[in-house]
């Protein structure tokens, strides 16, 4: 793919009609040079620079989204430099595989949203402490609240609790 600033090699998707080839090279144009960039955050800036005016590009949204995506960047490289240690355990139990599976699929997460891993107001210490793919023993605080007590507010929520409700009253199940 070409335009005027980007050159990037495409191939055929399963999901789109085409995609970016990974491990491909990715250059923009500066200055009338030709660069390759290989962070996701320069890349994101770049092309939201050009696509965006000012005052779009300058608006807290973006901010944000950025600051998120170079989290998300410095979480996820945590991540894949522990998972390089941890795949290597050979499960002997039920448990351990599903240890090992929370743990790949902690590092997976959304691979087609940039940010969604990123855990915001996380220190360092927080990250490897809380996220399956460290491993880290979490005791659990199991709290009841009431159904009336909750506020719901979205459409999704108010259809599904009204299947819900239609479920227990056609099988004569009790809400509580």
């Amino acid at each position: 793919m070409y335009t005027d600033e980007l050159c990037f090699l495409l191939q055929k998707g399963c999901r789109q009609g085409y995609q970016w080839l990974p491990q491909s090279p990715i250059y923009k144009r500066e200055k009338n040079q030709w660069l390759a960039t290989d962070s996701p955050l320069d890349l994101c800036q770049f092309v939201l620079r050009r696509t965006l005016s000012e005052e779009a590009y300058s608006h807290t949204g973006v901010r944000d989204f950025l600051a998120g995506l170079e989290v998300s960047i410095e979480q996820l490289n945590l991540s894949i430099a522990k998972m390089k240690e941890g795949l290597s355990f050979i499960p002997q139990t039920a448990y351990d595989w599903y240890v090992k599976g929370e743990m790949i699929a902690s590092l997976r997460d959304r691979p087609f949203h940039p940010t969604s891993k990123a855990k915001i107001g996380f220190t360092r210490q927080d990250y490897q402490e809380y996220m399956a793919e460290f491993g880290q023993k979490t005791s659990l605080n199991w709290v009841a609240i009431a159904n009336h007590s909750v506020v719901k507010g979205c459409l999704m929520i108010k259809l599904r609790h009204w299947m819900y409700s239609m479920i227990f009253k056609k099988y004569r199940l009790s809400e509580n």
